[in-house]
């Protein structure tokens, strides 16, 4: 009966260590680097490993690669774009392949790991910007989020008896 719930303790420990951070993009990475930072002073930052992610602008399939633009988002713990509305600025992804822009579409969420490379002159609009561009090792598309609205979040009403929920929506 011991060997049976250390066993049990054993396998939940090791379930709660487990990283949340899909595989592809969870590389080391020296010291975070903010796309503020780059912006700054490109040339110091070349070549340096980054994991960022965002919300996508724009793709461009050139002949052998893609290009896609990203609204900067901070990341969560699960190294996924927060939903807010606070951003750094944008920066442009190169993905050595073939993205169907149906799949990577306007508004998906997407967290890269890679290396800085350099700066793209564009515009956003009539706004010129410089854009960051980062030589993407590994990228994770996110599922797309529900609404708000249609989250399920179970609240106890009695506390007495058989525990019934009912589905709160916020």
């Amino acid at each position: 009966m011991f060997l049976r719930l250390l066993s049990i303790i054993g396998i939940f420990t090791l379930f709660s260590c487990a990283s949340a951070i899909p595989d592809v993009i969870n590389q080391p990475i020296q010291q975070p680097v903010l796309l503020s930072q780059v912006q700054q002073d490109i040339q110091s930052y070349q070549g340096t490993s980054i994991r960022w992610g965002g919300i996508i602008a724009k793709v461009e399939n050139k002949a052998n690669e893609t290009w896609i633009e990203i609204v900067a988002k901070n990341l969560d713990f699960k190294a996924r774009p927060e939903e807010d509305d606070a951003t750094s600025g944008r920066f442009i992804i190169k993905i050595n392949e073939f993205v169907d822009p149906l799949i990577y579409e306007q508004k998906r969420e997407v967290t890269v790991y890679g290396q800085i490379s350099g700066v793209i002159e564009g515009k956003i609009g009539e706004h010129a910007y410089q854009f960051p561009v980062v030589e993407v090792l590994g990228h994770h598309l996110w599922p797309i989020r529900k609404p708000k609205s249609q989250r399920d979040l179970f609240i106890p009403v009695s506390y007495w008896g058989p525990m019934y929920y009912y589905p709160y929506i916020h």
